[in-house]
């Protein structure tokens, strides 16, 4: 803005009499508020002690005194004096202790300094959010519990009914709003009881109207109705009963009968109507006893929270703006403090309460003068979640051109309607939609300032997602998709969508440069769904920044630390204990901690007790120690490492400050390590950083572990606003993600507004409620049951909802307005045939379509790239649609996680608490291969989904059904037999863990790769898997031999065949899936497939061994055949240990037939549960782990195959 425009001027150089600001988005209120306050020191009308400037946030505050600074400065340079610029000079130095803040930090100074006269300590400490929520809690439950010992009638009942934290709970909840009011409690309750009088009264016109329309109707048929006795007798003296109201229904209804009228005739209709309206106004007379007994309630826990904070050693903000009024309202020092201040500048009066505004009256004093000065929006009010009223400034807008107090002369009002922040195309959207969305009262067009490149190029675009089916509510999932795809999109494709203003030979014109990701901002209604846009950034690349989000206490990993650190403490909290061992930092299975309780007695003992902790594999020819009786493998590792790290946690708790225990806890339980190998695992690493950090800035507060866990507990339970730990700084280049709250007074170029169909959060449904002009709501007893739906209380929770409802409409102009250059609004419909999603408000969609219908079903909308134009104005919206189908394949190509139809897998064999498989690369043009042997797609509305089964599992079963039903339908875990052998015991390197090894080697073998390369690739493998340099060296040694095996019977190109095929295969109804080691297609079109094993077998043991993988070897076959249409396969089984291969033979016949047999195996299997499973001991029993479930004991408990298939869906702990 090279000047002021005329409005402008008058706001900043007008100094003789008060002012009302309204000025819109982008009006340059900042600007203006800056100017006025340079002018009053330049004007010498009052020192920069004199002058009072109160913002919203203190980001405001910062930024209005480094423009007055700046502004000081320019004057100091122009200075035409010596004097003159010395003033400035001085008034530049005492800029930094200016009062220029938030409303709070101004009451705060305000009360430090007359503390005797605000009856408050000196030296108070503000209370942070969790202390204060504590304290109000501590002082409701206190409150609860005396009118309980004083036997109230009303609240002994409530607590009966509801239970006594949820009554404390509402209570701090009304109270809290009550004293954001500034008004006694006695005058909220009479604000109430106006509102139940106005209740009785209308009881009494429905009762009138009632026995006139029963009369009436009774003459209109020639018969005669007596309706005298219907009256609203007053109670009687010492009765428990207010008033019988069943009774007086019973009476009306028996009057209404005797007239025989239809149930659908007009006089019916009438009389139901009336009756509901009487019923509901008669319930209000047993509300004043409960309004009452909740009033009293609020009284005693402002006492009780008052001593909570130290009787003035401790405040809230609420109670320090209190403190303030009273103040200045009610001591000397109010008087001094108009005396002393001058003038008052108060930036976002829309989103202030009656309790501010009174403050800021208290010191201007009355009449105004010339010293009050504030600026507002009434379009951008979105703060009534904290007790902002619109109504505030809007009083003062009519005050100002007199419609009030008749001070017209003394104060003035200003609109600023030049829209200097958005291009004009953008504007005219606006202005387009909002006068319909707000209507022409708080609505006035803006102008704009700012010229487009192209300005018949739409600058708003919306983006439809439209459902398949018949959904309860909106996929965030799907719209976070579209949202990161356009973005990549405009980045990618260097789409110049900023518009910037560059000096040509003309002069300034309009140029537009390409959008980079710090140009964008996601503005989301809520951070309810933040993790979906979140997960769809990452899954594109996008750098972004959430600021200012929530859900840190609800982070698993924070959890998690949370649990280890309850349970060192607590030794006896065996829940925690419990939580901890199963986290996937240690991952002990369910089994696990079943068999140590059973071993130990419980699971604390087993952690905890010297005796049965001590040598819990049993080594050294000791038996099995209590505490671990029955874990080997990985799972006793599992088991050993946790217990090591609780036990020096322990012994630390209480030697040592809480943030260096916290920090401990992460290093030796391994947090940082777990969590750098899993998705968005720096996200969690650094939120356990940030919770460490937190330990240790509570240490010098809290320096007991106790007190700290009690701190985490009570922020969880409250679900405080805390965010996650910041991964990119905000001031990088990446997408902005925040709410529209907190965006409010920021602008971005390109702005997206997701969700905008979600319906609407509504208020006013807690137990009790408070309306500012309606009053007090509670519910009221009739008899023994509890009610809500009086007339007052509906009527305030439809004054709340209404309220609501109003600010969306307002919410949205701010998410709308904070666009420079370029706006994208995107929405989820829902399917055809659904109904629309109506639990809550209405949405913003609604809002849009209400205000151009265009936009919404049956609209030129619904044509892929319509362009949407505004008949009045001429606005024009560029509108994109999306499908469902098309989304979810698009999210399949970037790994997007598909729901289990899309994805074609069956919901029945999904992995259950099981470690997920190294990732694979999926082999190249395994999408070109034959249907069957490819990914199979679900039939949508099929009757019967199919079963899908893991080669492993068909395997299973062949040998033993009840075996089978253990591993992969009640999904117990397998636990590997302990080897204890040269390799050592900490690391247990039994067969499955050899033959991943060995596999994983083989698969990374080039043509070129020789023994000495193979075997550095062998003891990365073994250091990936946690063996150090002794341990791998020496397994290299025995696991060498077999990978010389592969190296040489599959010399140079030959070892470049197709290896890791993974299939799902239609078997004639059931699924089978698997992975293939290795496939040949041979010169004469047949095809061998070769699976690679570990076990040590040779000579005869060879076909006996591979009868066992005879299931495999059938699967394989059919597999390998259809996808390289082949119809003859032969499947080998290659030995690497003995270097000998057993081979089958398959042509078409056997293809076919082993086919049928995989079908009627999958089909045998799908019908069996442990009730038709008889058990019967076979020879393997020896050696499972299962066979203490069956009433056996295993001498060598390990599994039935040392080496087993790999499948892509349910990779086995043995391979």
């Amino acid at each position: 803005m090279a000047s002021y425009t005329p409005e402008q001027e008058k706001a900043i150089f007008d100094l003789d009499r008060s002012l009302v600001v309204t000025a819109g988005a982008g009006s340059g209120k900042t600007r203006v508020l800056v100017g006025r306050y340079v002018n009053i020191l330049e004007e010498q009308a009052a020192d920069i002690d004199e002058v009072i400037a109160i913002t919203f946030t203190e980001k405001a505050a910062n930024e209005m005194k480094g423009r007055a600074w700046e502004e000081i400065i320019k004057r100091e340079k122009k200075a035409g004096s010596p004097e003159e610029a010395r003033r400035w000079r001085e008034l530049a130095r005492r800029l930094q202790s200016a009062r220029i803040s938030t409303i709070d930090s101004f009451c705060a100074q305000l009360v430090r300094e007359y503390p005797v006269e605000a009856g408050v300590d000196p030296e108070f400490a503000i209370m942070d959010e969790l202390d204060m929520r504590r304290a109000m809690y501590a002082a409701a439950r206190s409150a609860v519990d005396k009118m309980l010992q004083r036997k109230d009638p009303y609240m002994t009942s409530l607590v009966v009914d509801k239970g006594f934290g949820v009554v404390a709970e509402a209570l701090c909840r009304v109270f809290e709003k009550l004293r954001m009011t500034g008004k006694p409690f006695d005058e909220c309750l009479g604000i109430t009881m106006v509102s139940l009088d106005q209740s009785e009264a209308e009881a009494e016109r429905a009762l009138t109207d009632l026995k006139f329309v029963l009369a009436a109707a009774a003459e209109s048929r020639g018969v005669s109705a007596n309706v005298d006795h219907l009256k609203l007798e007053p109670p009687q003296p010492g009765s428990p009963e207010l008033f019988d109201v069943p009774g007086l229904m019973l009476k009306i209804d028996s009057v209404a009968t005797g007239l025989k009228l239809k149930k659908r005739s007009n006089e019916q209709k009438e009389i139901d109507e009336l009756k509901a309206v009487l019923y509901e106004c008669l319930l209000d007379r047993f509300a004043r006893e409960g309004v009452r007994s909740v009033v009293d309630a609020c009284k005693l826990m402002d006492e009780e929270y008052r001593a909570q904070r130290g009787n003035g050693a401790m405040m809230d903000f609420t109670g320090i703006e209190l403190a303030a009024r009273d103040l200045l309202r009610d001591t000397p020092a109010g008087a001094a403090c108009r005396s002393r201040f001058k003038f008052v500048l108060v930036d976002e009066y829309q989103d202030t309460n009656r309790l501010q505004d009174e403050i800021v009256s208290l010191i201007t004093g009355e009449p105004y003068g010339n010293r009050r000065f504030v600026v507002g929006d009434p379009k951008q009010s979105i703060y009534r979640f904290r007790g902002a009223v619109v109504e505030v400034f809007e009083e003062a807008v009519r005050a100002a051109v007199g419609d009030a107090a008749g001070l017209a002369d003394k104060c003035g009002c200003i609109e600023l309607g030049i829209n200097f922040r958005s291009a004009g195309p953008l504007v005219d959207v606006t202005n387009a939609l909002f006068a319909k969305i707000l209507g022409p009262v708080r609505f006035s067009p803006a102008k704009s300032h700012r010229t487009a490149p192209s300005p018949d190029i739409p600058r708003a675009e919306l983006m439809l997602v439209r459902l398949e089916g018949k959904e309860k509510g909106p996929k965030g999932e799907l719209e976070a998709e579209v949202l990161a795809r356009r973005i990549a999109e405009m980045v990618g494709n260097e789409e110049r969508l900023v518009c910037e203003t560059i000096v040509g030979e003309d002069g300034p014109m309009a140029a537009a440069r390409p959008v980079g990701y710090g140009d964008i901002a996601v503005l989301l209604r809520t951070m309810t769904h933040v993790k979906e846009f979140e997960a769809a950034l990452s899954r594109h690349g996008i750098p972004y920044y959430v600021v200012g989000g929530a859900g840190f206490y609800g982070r698993p990993e924070v959890i998690w630390l949370v649990d280890l650190l309850r349970a060192i403490d607590d030794r006896s909290d065996v829940t925690s204990l419990a939580a901890v061992l199963r986290a996937p930092v240690f991952g002990l299975s369910d089994e696990s901690l079943l068999r140590l309780k059973m071993a130990a007695g419980s699971l604390d003992r087993a952690v905890w007790d010297e005796e049965a902790g001590s040598d819990p594999a049993g080594t050294a020819g000791e038996p099995d120690a209590p505490g671990a009786r029955g874990l080997i493998g990985a799972e006793l590792a599992k088991f050993r490492r946790a217990r090591t790290c609780l036990r020096t946690l322990a012994a630390a708790a209480g030697r040592m400050p809480v943030g260096a225990l916290v920090k401990a806890a992460i290093e030796i339980g391994g947090f940082e390590e777990h969590f750098a190998f899993v998705e968005q695992g720096a996200q969690s690493i650094g939120n356990l950083r940030k919770l460490a950090q937190m330990a240790e800035d509570e240490t010098s507060a809290r320096s007991c572990l106790h007190d700290f866990i009690a701190d985490m507990e009570f922020a969880g339970d409250l679900s405080a606003r805390e965010a996650e730990a910041a991964m990119e700084e905000e001031s990088a280049d990446t997408v902005k993600v925040m709410t529209v709250h907190k965006s409010k007074g920021l602008e971005f170029p390109v702005v997206f507004v997701p969700e905008l169909a979600r319906p609407a959060r509504r208020s006013g449904g807690g137990l009790f409620e408070y309306s500012l002009s309606l009053g007090l709501a509670a519910p009221v007893q009739v008899r023994d049951e509890w009610r809500r739906t009086t007339r007052h209380v509906q009527a305030v929770a439809e004054d709340i909802r209404a309220g609501d409802d109003e600010e969306g409409k307002r919410c949205l102009y701010v998410a709308a307005t904070r666009a420079s250059d370029y706006l994208v609004g995107s929405a989820t419909l829902p399917g055809p045939g659904s109904r629309a999603w109506s639990s809550g408000g209405p949405s913003w969609y609604e809002h849009l379509c209400s205000a151009m219908p265009e936009l919404g079903e049956g609209g030129s909308a619904n044509v892929p790239g319509a362009i949407v134009v505004d008949r009045e104005t001429g606005a024009a919206i560029l509108v994109r649609r999306c499908e469902e189908l098309d989304i979810r394949e698009l999210m399949q190509e970037t790994g997007g996680q598909l729901d289990e139809a899309a994805a074609g897998w069956d919901s029945q064999t999904e992995r259950a608490g099981r470690e997920a498989p190294r990732p694979r690369d999926e082999p190249p043009g395994i999408a070109e291969f034959a249907p069957l042997a490819g990914p199979v797609r679900f039939v949508a509305g099929a009757a019967k989904t199919p079963s899908q089964f893991s080669v492993s599992a068909l395997m299973c079963f062949s040998h033993c059904a009840r075996w089978y039903l253990y591993e992969y339908v009640y999904r117990l875990g397998r636990i590997p037999r302990d080897l204890r052998n040269a390799f050592g015991a900490e690391l247990q390197l039994n067969a499955a863990v050899r033959g991943q090894v060995v596999h994983s080697v083989c698969e990374r073998c080039g043509h070129a790769t020789d023994s000495a390369q193979a075997r550095a690739l062998l003891l990365e493998e073994l250091h990936l898997r946690g063996a150090d340099n002794v341990l791998a060296y020496s397994v290299a040694d025995e696991l060498m031999p077999m990978v010389d095996t592969f190296l040489r019977r599959y010399p140079g190109p030959s070892r470049e065949g197709h290896r890791e095929i993974g299939f799902l295969m239609d078997v004639g109804g059931p699924i089978v899936s698997g992975v293939m080691d290795r496939v040949d297609v041979l010169p004469d079109g047949s095809v061998l497939v070769v699976d690679f094993k570990t076990n040590r077998v040779s000579g005869a043991a060879v076909d006996e061994e591979a009868a066992r993988y005879a299931v495999q070897l059938d699967a394989y076959a059919v597999a390998a055949g259809r996808v390289y249409c082949a119809d003859r396969v032969t499947a080998r089984l290659h030995f690497l240990y003995t270097d000998e291969v057993c081979d089958r033979s398959y042509g078409p016949g056997e293809l076919l037939q082993a086919a049928e047999g995989l079908r009627k195996l999958a089909d045998e299997a799908s019908r069996h549960d442990l009730r038709n499973t008889p058990i019967r001991r076979i020879a393997e029993c020896d050696r499972c782990y299962f066979a203490q479930l069956c009433g056996f004991t295993a001498q060598d408990p390990y599994g039935f195959f040392d080496d087993s298939p790999e499948d892509e869906d349910d990779i086995s702990p043995a391979d």
